[in-house]
């Protein structure tokens, strides 16, 4: 029996990328930017509190150049025509460099990076009491069977809420509504029963978009352009398909992998939700939904264990074997539209995290005060190791300042 991981399968299927559980295999995969010298250029960028050479050392051994005239092949690819980074604590950016060949604040397809936005935006409803979290969706969606009229909010934006893994719909941008795509995974037969199995996918978070707009009355653009990209001057993150396209101009904005963005606006998401739903002395989310964000919501589930005949099964999570663990496993928890790979003794996130299938990584590190993006637009079997990488330097750099850790396996 072999795991599903839908999103990152489908962005790959047919493309002869197989993922391994080894950094070995990506130490220097992003190779092939086409620049014409040896070198790796280093664009301009800020590093303001003290030198990094560690990190700048990684990172130009992300990004290598190939023989001139050799084209980089970039996205859905194990390579990378480049890169940016960012991290800093609450009041400081520490470091802010892009390397090779990479338009800074590059607008680009974020895949499941894009969950943890979704997420963000319907708990805004949570805190008006709009919507209930754990309330079944028959209150706000009239017609359901008994199953599925079960099912609450927080189950679909933690992937407990049985829902199959794959709906055609949702990578059907120019035909259907999301409501349209809402109700046709609805009629679908559930994979599991609600609250009892993990199952990582894109039909509960569409479900989800759609109770959004109807309880709202606003389209999902409206929604979240007035609840979190204009209090967060996200001016250039928009939603259509999973590879960028129809962004902004969709009525069925793929939700759990359809935004594209660039650093500075998803850098400013990261900011708020380090501050506990404040931006700039203003409240974008309450603590109380930070908190429900932040907490696993997959303690005591089992993960789905799919068919090796089912053709949408992909064999292993791309972090399987790497010392953040694997989600495929069972050992890292998830909260609401994120994972959780570090926690503390009540299973709250310590280092959270929506990485995208595309090489976006952005992340929350409680335990040390900070907050970090890798932005790129290549795989993830190129980012995950750089990621990893980052956060042992960084651990190491940047002193605890609360209590440590707790086992992941208490909280998954």
């Amino acid at each position: 029996m072999r795991n599903l991981f839908q999103e990152f399968q489908l962005q790959t299927r047919g493309r002869g990328v197989r993922v391994f559980a080894s950094a070995a295999l990506v130490g220097c995969a992003v190779a092939g930017c086409g620049l014409p010298s040896s070198e790796v250029a280093v664009q301009s960028g800020r590093n303001a509190s003290g030198s990094w050479p560690e990190i700048d050392e990684r990172l130009q051994r992300a990004v290598r150049p190939a023989a001139p005239g050799v084209p980089c092949q970039g996205g859905y690819s194990a390579e990378s025509c480049g890169l940016e980074l960012r991290f800093g604590s609450r009041d400081q950016l520490w470091y802010d460099q892009s390397f090779g060949e990479w338009t800074r604040d590059a607008q680009v397809p974020i895949a499941s990076a894009s969950k943890w936005l979704t997420a963000a935006a319907i708990m805004t409803l949570v805190d008006e009491g709009t919507l209930d979290l754990d309330a079944p969706i028959s209150t706000y969606w009239s017609g359901l069977d008994a199953d599925h009229g079960a099912i609450s909010m927080r189950q679909l934006l933690s992937h407990t809420s049985g829902m199959v893994h794959h709906a055609p719909c949702t990578h059907d941008q120019q035909i259907h509504t999301l409501q349209q795509c809402a109700q046709e995974i609805l009629l679908l037969p559930l994979a599991a029963k609600p609250g009892t199995t993990f199952l990582y996918g894109a039909p509960s978070f569409q479900v989800a978009g759609a109770i959004a707009e109807k309880v709202s009355g606003q389209s999902w653009r409206d929604l979240f352009k007035e609840r979190i990209a204009d209090p967060l001057g996200m001016t250039k993150t928009l939603y259509g398909s999973t590879r960028g396209q129809f962004a902004d101009t969709t009525s069925n904005p793929q939700l759990a992998g359809g935004g594209i963005s660039t650093a500075s606006d998803y850098y400013a998401f990261l900011d708020m939700m380090m501050q506990r739903g404040m931006f700039q002395g203003r409240r974008v989310l309450s603590e109380r939904a930070y908190d429900a964000m932040e907490r696993s919501n997959t303690g005591g589930v089992s993960r789905y264990e799919c068919p090796l005949t089912e053709a949408a099964c992909y064999p292993v999570w791309p972090t399987a074997g790497f010392a953040l663990g694997n989600p495929a496993t069972g050992s890292v928890p998830y909260g609401l539209g994120n994972w959780l790979f570090r926690v503390d003794s009540d299973c709250n996130g310590t280092l959270v995290s929506s990485p995208g299938a595309y090489g976006v990584h952005g992340w929350i590190d409680t335990i040390r005060g900070y907050r970090g993006l890798l932005f790129m637009n290549g795989d993830y079997t190129a980012s995950a190791p750089i990621f990893e990488d980052l956060l042992s330097i960084l651990d190491q750099r940047i002193p605890q300042r609360t209590a440590p850790e707790a086992p992941l396996k208490d909280c998954a």
